[in-house]
Formats: C-alpha cells, structure tokens, sequence
C-alpha cells in the first residue's frame, strides 16, 4: 500500500498538514459552520453521519484503508481503546522534518477499519476532539484514482492528484450541499 501511495503521491508522508503543505489538491470540509469540535451528542451524531455519508460516496465500501501516524506516543502509551482492536501493521519510520538538522521520525502502520464499526465512531470523535496524538488517513479509490482523506480536528482535508478528479468530487460535494474550501 505504502508502493501505491508513493507511487501517486511520492516521497510525502500520508499526513494531512504535510500533503496539504506539499501543494497537492485539496478540498477541505469544516465539520460545523460555526464551531471547532463537537459540543454535544447532536454534534456527534452529526459529526458521525457526515463522515459515513463521505467515506461511502468517495471510497465506495464500508472497509475502509488507513494509515495511522504515531507521533511522540508509541500505539500501548494512548488510551484511545480503538486502537486496542485495530490489526495494526508496522510501515515505516517516516521522517516528517527532513530539511531540518534534527529529523523527527513518526510510526506508520496501515490497517483496516470499518466504518459501520464503533471503533470507527471512536476513532473520528478522538480525532474531532484533539484525544488522539497521531494522523489518520483513510486511502481508497474513486473512479480507479487514489485519493486520500485526512480528518482533523474541525474538519477533514480531501487530497487528490488529477485535476479532473477534483472537479469531478468538488462538484459532488457541492451538489450534496457541503460547504466547502480550498485548502489553505
């Protein structure tokens, strides 16, 4: 998987600040108009229901890839219990610092999820709500094209290569009535 992805993306970590740094297309969706992070469990059940309704229209099935990035936290030093019951698969130590003197290496494991799952739902809750000390990027196909959906906290960034992908899913994404951005 890690092939793939350097293959259509090259030598860029699968993290969402450094694709979005790189210059590479991207489509960002805040998740509430008004606010950062969920306030409420009408949030979350919002919160929840968008990123379902995204991940089946973009990546058309509920097993979804990923790749997570562990930051300064090794996987058994976070509380996050979803970890727990993910199959985790080792990568790679990036370098996400490499024009620095200092590199500063992060843990890249590839696994599956599925987003009927509550681990799913745990997963994107930490995520929205700054508990989880990593990146998640879900990587699938859309129209035989990679492309990688990144959330965070407040939103998700949308990364696509070919630029008619990203009319073709712009387009979408409006139609749907979802507000949404260039990456900045």
């Amino acid at each position: 998987m890690l092939t793939n992805f350097k293959k259509e993306f090259g030598n860029i970590a699968p993290i969402g600040y450094i694709m979005r740094d790189s210059g590479i297309n991207c489509i960002r969706i805040h998740n509430f108009p008004n606010k950062r992070y969920p306030e409420d469990i009408k949030d979350n059940k919002q919160l929840l229901q968008f990123y379902k309704k995204l991940l089946n229209e973009l990546c058309q099935n509920t097993n979804l890839t990923c790749y997570i990035n562990f930051y300064d936290l090794g996987i058994h030093d976070l509380e996050n219990t979803w970890l727990d019951k993910l199959d985790l698969k080792f990568l790679d130590n990036i370098n996400i610092n490499p024009t620095e003197n200092e590199p500063y290496f992060v843990k890249t494991y590839l696994c599956k999820i599925n987003n009927d799952s509550n681990d799913f739902e745990k997963m994107i809750l930490d995520i929205a709500n700054e508990e989880f000390d990593g990146s998640v990027t879900f990587y699938c196909n859309y129209k035989h094209n990679l492309i990688l959906i990144s959330p965070y906290p407040g939103g998700v960034d949308i990364f696509i290569k070919r630029n008619i992908l990203y009319d073709d899913i712009k387009k979408k994404l409006l139609s749907d009535g979802v507000d949404i951005k260039e990456c900045p």
